[in-house]
């Protein structure tokens, strides 16, 4: 059994005393460990409560119009490649996964269309029947800039599809994988997750999604193919607003 320096993370024999590589005293191990279980600690918790405000201010911030819509996009997304850079050697392994197997990715695909249809009529269904309201059409906050169609697919598909997968399936999901268990961590990011989609009938259905998405990314040690189930689900669900809009169907 090899002893890993917690300083270098050199492999070194287990009767050692000292790191072959950098000269470190395995005494100092504990304490480093400590350190930098601290840190973990203090990243989680900065992480935790700045997408927190994103989304207080979202909910509370009277902001309407694309523009406002884009300049939240804008500060989530800097804030994840601020945590994504932080912690980069570990972050940039799980972004691609050792082999893309095609099928699976129009399985991914298949399966989002499906949810994203599944998710809108019975969303629509319980907001109506529970809570008495409709749900908002997300293409209507588009239809005052240059290229309403275009722009809402980047605001609405791809952006989220790329930083929200890097920020709860990579960034936030490797931090807390260093301080809990697999389960604990595919939970936790998914209730973040859920709650990141404001209401009380939108979290109770993105928290199953959430876990699946935690599931692909464990499984697969990439967070590709929630990027493509990601990308794909919102897509569904706004070409269905956009549908309504035309009164195509």
């Amino acid at each position: 059994m090899m002893k890993r320096c917690q300083k270098c993370n050199y492999d070194n024999y287990s009767e050692a005393r000292f790191c072959s590589n950098c000269g470190n005293t395995f005494e100092n191990n504990i304490s480093i460990e400590n350190e930098n279980v601290k840190k973990n600690i203090f990243k989680i918790t900065l992480f935790f409560f700045s997408i927190l405000a994103l989304i207080l201010v979202n909910e509370f911030g009277n902001l309407e119009g694309y523009k406002n819509n884009f300049i939240l996009d804008f500060v989530f997304a800097f804030i994840v490649i601020i945590f994504f850079f932080v912690d980069f050697r570990i972050n940039v392994r799980n972004i691609l996964p050792q082999k893309v197997v095609i099928f699976q990715i129009f399985l991914v695909i298949f399966l989002a269309i499906i949810f994203g249809l599944m998710i809108y009529y019975l969303g629509g269904f319980l907001n109506k029947e529970l809570l008495k309201k409709c749900d908002p059409n997300y293409f209507l906050i588009f239809l005052d800039s240059s290229n309403p169609i275009l722009y809402a697919y980047i605001s609405v598909a791809l952006f989220p599809a790329i930083f929200e997968e890097l920020a709860f399936r990579n960034v936030f999901f490797n931090l807390l994988l260093k301080a809990t268990s697999v389960k604990a961590t595919i939970i936790v990011t998914s209730i973040l997750f859920a709650f990141l989609h404001l209401g009380f009938i939108s979290f109770l259905l993105h928290f199953p999604i959430g876990l699946f998405l935690g599931w692909l990314r464990m499984k697969n040690n990439s967070i590709l193919y929630g990027i493509v189930f990601h990308f794909f689900y919102n897509a569904t669900i706004l070409s269905i607003d956009v549908f309504h809009y035309f009164h195509i169907f």
